[in-house]
């Protein structure tokens, strides 16, 4: 069931709408999914799957992307509600279909259908492309239905509220799949700013399941809103700095749940403490098993095609938990001193002046860190200060530079790729720093 502000929609109208949707489809291979309402995007999922068809879903809704596709895909269409202005590929409007009430059976779907293409975050290079079967998905929303079902307090009624965008795996998995395989409605509308999300909160109810990012999170608390309203909440793409949870729990009335995983292999374990270790699903289910090989962590379950290598480095326990090393490319040396850039990132975004922003590493050896910034009030000069009473001098960068915006994508991620393009342009020139309190990356 799905939620909008004009009222419920029920699964047999959802049903008799992807019906209707897959009758009026084009005849292709591929549909880039390119709808942004949780639920016209379902409708189109769903509906793309029941003409036997493959679902595209790009990283992100940028111009750039949408071309990337058209040169892999080139024999797929595009579908959208009707805000698409410009298109290397065909588009199909799917806001002009309506229900066809005479059709509400659950379509049954071969396991082994090709039912996606998802991509990768792309922070560490260009993004990477991944088949999903009709099986993998659903098996893995099952795993991921028992681990928030055992994690949570759910009520009689819950409905949850995401700003993980759906053609995210992240949001794929807990926004969409995981209401199709339980009794957990969606809401359906804009969650696009810290005043949608709270009007969201209240019209789905006090049972409610907010699916967010840490980059999302840290908005909406530093909004002064009051978030009080949130019951459940689950977090994931980046786990929760220390600072963040703590506050986040100090003004929820419920709990926090972080979700760790990958695009290749989907969710596969969860904390419901920042101070706790990461647990492997397979200690609430016996689905997943994890080894090291070669200093690596490798992933396996029934329903993943292969192992999954991890780009991240684990630390096991003995109790089958385990704590994020990180990653090669996030330990940086600098003088002869070691420092992870996920722990500087935590260090600049806990000051109270900076709206956002981000560490990156010396650009050529033997230079300094390199530091943007996006301020509300003030200058660099003050998170120069603030930095070096916080921070090893080695690790300072020359110079701190002020920017409008970082081009973070729809979960908060930041692309190397988009990085780059910032870099670039006239030398990261310095701007005047005013920003919209917008969840949304800007590409």
């Amino acid at each position: 069931m799905f939620l909008t502000e004009k009222g419920e929609i029920s699964t047999a109208d959802f049903l008799s709408h992807v019906a209707a949707l897959a009758e009026r489809l084009p005849d292709k291979p591929y549909a880039i999914n390119y709808c942004e309402n949780h639920y016209e995007f379902a409708v189109t999922f769903f509906a793309v799957l029941l003409r036997g068809q493959c679902n595209v879903l790009l990283p992100g809704h940028q111009a750039g992307l949408l071309k990337g596709a058209a040169r892999q895909f080139s024999d797929a269409y595009v579908v959208n509600a009707g805000s698409l202005n410009e298109s290397p590929l065909p588009v199909f409007d799917m806001s002009g279909v309506k229900r066809n009430s005479g059709n509400t059976l659950v379509p049954l779907l071969p396991a082994d259908q090709l039912a996606a293409i998802v991509y990768t975050s792309g922070t560490t290079g260009i993004s990477k492309s991944i088949e999903k079967t009709v099986g993998s998905l659903f098996y893995g929303a099952k795993i991921n239905s028992g681990v928030l079902h055992e994690s949570l307090s759910l009520g009689r009624n819950p409905a949850i509220v995401a700003t993980a965008p759906p053609w995210h795996m992240y949001g794929l998995e807990w926004s969409l799949l995981v209401s199709c395989v339980s009794d957990i409605a969606i809401f359906s509308g804009s969650t696009l700013f810290p005043g949608d999300v709270i009007a969201a909160l209240k019209l789905v109810g006090e049972d409610n399941c907010f699916v967010s990012t840490p980059h999302h999170l840290r908005a909406l608390y530093r909004s002064g809103m009051d978030i009080s309203l949130v019951r459940h909440l689950l977090s994931a793409t980046a786990p929760l700095n220390d600072s963040l949870a703590m506050d986040l729990l100090d003004s929820i009335r419920g709990d926090l749940l972080e979700i760790y995983g990958c695009s290749e292999a989907g969710s596969f374990a969860c904390r419901s403490s920042v101070a706790a270790e990461w647990q492997q699903y397979f200690r609430c289910f016996a689905e997943f098993t994890m080894i090291e090989e070669d200093g690596a962590a490798i992933l396996s379950a029934p329903h993943l095609a292969h192992p999954v290598k991890l780009a991240d480095e684990l630390c096991f326990s003995e109790n089958g938990g385990f704590s994020i090393v990180g990653r090669d490319s996030d330990l940086i040396k600098v003088a002869g001193k070691r420092a992870s850039l996920a722990d500087l990132n935590a260090t600049l975004l806990s000051l109270e002046s900076v709206v956002d922003g981000v560490v990156l590493p010396p650009q050529t050896e033997g230079g300094r860190l390199l530091i943007l910034v996006v301020l509300q009030d003030g200058d660099a000069a003050i998170v120069e200060k603030a930095l070096a009473g916080l921070i090893e001098q080695s690790f300072l960068p020359r110079r701190v530079r002020q920017v409008d915006a970082l081009p973070r994508d729809e979960t908060g991620k930041l692309k190397q790729v988009a990085l780059q393009a910032l870099l670039q342009a006239e030398a990261v020139p310095v701007k005047s720093g005013k920003t919209q309190d917008e969840f949304s990356g800007l590409a």
